[in-house]
């Protein structure tokens, strides 16, 4: 923000700048007044200011890339508080500046996660799921949560396998909730479930569909490495007591279909 006292002038924060989020001449870092974006130039500081200042209009803001001046406008930022939360809640870190991805990695995440559903689906037993995974999981998921913030707070996020991981994992997701769905649906629509959709005695089952309903909830277990991931991209004030809630609550909900409902 051109606006800031601080604007055009050397960052030299050593600290910040090794726990800082860094993509090609980018980078991200918590400086002493907030969040803060700077970009890497060997020119001389009075030409970069002038450069930049000539490309900006007083009624709107831009992030700057190295390809385009006034690429993805931005309203005006109100005070640093705005900015903060942007940063935190967008995302716009974990898109734009990340690295690279490498093919090789993205390979082993889907190795990972082909080899974990298969796991899980020889494993099955037709028997009602026990309580003592998603009491593990509630008590131990916000502090791992929490550990996982104190780690990371002194430390520059990682890099490596970090995207590749995530992008795998969320394609897992979406694969195996593709096939589920709609199995879920033919074999509720065969067992007569579908009209009314509600109402019916926990005894109308089938083998198949509470083997469905239990790879659903396992993956809903699986859904929380969700947050860890990006926790480990230091994006801690996006995740607050409302979303662990959230999360342990659907855990729960899948558990109780899984054995009341199965």
């Amino acid at each position: 923000d051109v606006r800031d006292p601080d604007f055009g002038k050397a960052f030299t924060d050593d600290k910040a700048l090794r726990s800082g989020i860094r993509s090609g001449d980018h980078m991200l870092v918590e400086g002493n007044g907030g969040t803060v974006v700077l970009r890497w130039t060997e020119g001389s500081l009075d030409d970069f200011v002038a450069e930049y200042r000539t490309s900006w209009k007083p009624e709107r803001s831009s992030w700057m890339n190295a390809g385009s001046w006034n690429r993805a406008p931005l309203a005006p930022l109100r005070d640093r508080r705005t900015s903060e939360q942007r940063a935190e809640l967008s995302h716009w870190d974990l898109v734009n500046m990340r690295g690279d991805l490498v093919s090789r990695r993205i390979l082993y995440g889907v190795v990972a996660m082909f080899a974990y559903g298969c796991f899980f689906y020889l494993t099955y037993h037709d028997e009602p799921a026990s309580a003592l995974v998603p009491l593990v999981v509630t008590l131990g998921y916000p502090i791992v949560l929490h550990l996982t913030a104190r780690v990371m707070r002194d430390r520059a996020p990682p890099s490596s396998y970090v995207f590749e991981l995530l992008l795998a994992f969320d394609l897992f997701q979406v694969v195996t909730s593709a096939i589920i769905f709609p199995l879920v649906i033919l074999e509720a629509s065969r067992l007569g479930m579908l009209l009314p959709p509600v109402g019916h005695s926990s005894s109308v089952s089938s083998p198949l569909l509470r083997q469905l309903i239990w790879c659903h909830y396992h993956n809903r277990i699986v859904e929380l490495l969700d947050t860890m991931f990006r926790m480990s991209q230091k994006k801690f004030r996006a995740y607050g007591a409302f979303h662990v809630g959230l999360r342990l609550i659907n855990v729960w909900s899948w558990w109780a279909a899984q054995t009341v409902g199965g």
